[in-house]
């Protein structure tokens, strides 16, 4: 396992909790840093399974479903139910029988388009990020098909020749291709060059010991990187998330893992950890904890910034222990159900351990 990563994940789902706790749809405090916390996962996610396909590329896609839909599909469908029966508990969220069988097959909806930026969301909302997870993987999976060597090579230049062929053409209007060629893409593609720099890191330590101020240097990265997720309006203005958020959670990533492996530094904290394990489920499930805890307990009362930042730690706690709940008691059971029926036994065990540290969907 790497400790790192699944502790980064844990982080960036509950970024992403912060956000939506301290966002316009919730609390509507000045800071709600955690937006970004996606942009981190999307980079882990292409670590890990250019990580992975290094270990072990036998039934890839098997492997990735198994991860990814049981979750996603008892999620979308349990809303989509309460959708119908009550839908008076939700503000935005559509009951499209069209949109749901989209959603299921990770297809986005031009029709159902609720972001600024033009991003089509599914029946659950942040399953935006499942279909791009979706496109990553089967873009991986035919560079897979035709190398193991050149895979991440490959499946970079597929995903860069979609976003220019989108931006250049008129292809950008229609909704469903201004998504496929939305350059937050462009993460997994950071994710992937994570993992050749830790290759190297990794191969330049057996030539020469690492030095004391390289470690200090790479926790210092991580710090600076997660304050300028945290901070990347207030620094940068406006400018494109892939850029500001992106590269600061490459770096997040590489220093992180380089930590790990290298300079043997981990966190190893068991909360954190499990926190990580259940950072899927966290994703998925957040808003609809936060969001009812909020409108039946909270309701309409004003907090003063302080006061409402406090009150985000305690949400977070909360939407942590409701996704362990939930992962200890009903996805961890149903994944090895399906991994016992499905995988074929590996002749490289370790593999197994490191696909279950994958970001969101991954």
């Amino acid at each position: 396992m790497l400790y790192n990563v699944q502790v980064l994940r844990a982080v960036a789902a509950l970024l992403v909790v912060h956000s939506h706790a301290a966002g316009v749809a919730g609390m509507n405090l000045a800071w709600d840093g955690g937006a970004h916390g996606v942009d981190l996962f999307f980079v882990i996610s292409g670590f890990i399974i250019a990580y992975v396909a290094s270990l072990d590329t036998s039934q890839f896609m098997v492997r990735r479903l198994i991860r990814i839909v049981p979750i996603y599909w008892s999620s979308t469908l349990a809303l989509f139910v309460l959708l119908v029966v009550l839908p008076s508990l939700f503000r935005s969220a559509s009951s499209d029988p069209v949109l749901l069988l989209k959603s299921l097959l990770f297809l986005p909806d031009g029709a159902h388009v609720q972001t600024s930026d033009g991003i089509p969301h599914p029946t659950l909302a942040g399953g935006w990020t499942l279909n791009y997870e979706m496109y990553f993987y089967i873009t991986f999976a035919l560079a897979l098909a035709f190398t193991r060597r050149w895979v991440t090579a490959i499946s970079a230049a597929l995903i860069t020749a979609v976003v220019l062929v989108v931006n250049v053409t008129s292809l950008d209007a229609r909704p469903e291709a201004h998504f496929y060629g939305y350059p937050i893409v462009f993460e997994f593609v950071f994710g992937m060059i994570a993992f050749h720099v830790l290759r190297g890191a990794e191969q330049a330590a057996k030539s020469r010991r690492p030095s004391p101020g390289q470690k200090w240097f790479l926790i210092a990265s991580v710090i600076a990187g997660f304050v300028l997720i945290a901070f990347s309006e207030l620094i940068f203005g406006p400018a494109p998330r892939w850029i500001v958020a992106g590269i600061p959670s490459f770096v997040i990533v590489v220093a992180a893992v380089i930590l790990e492996r290298v300079h043997a530094v981990k966190v190893t904290n068991r909360f954190a950890v499990m926190v990580g394990d259940a950072s899927y489920v966290l994703y998925l499930i957040q808003a609809y904890v936060l969001y009812g805890v909020l409108r039946l307990v909270v309701g309409k009362r004003v907090f003063s910034e302080v006061t409402g930042q406090l009150l985000t730690v305690p949400l977070m706690a909360l939407c942590a222990v409701a996704s362990i709940a939930v992962y200890k008691l009903y996805e961890q059971p149903i994944l090895r159900v399906l991994k016992r029926k499905l995988i074929r036994r590996s002749p490289r065990p370790a593999a197994a351990v490191v696909s279950s540290a994958a970001a969101p969907g991954a």
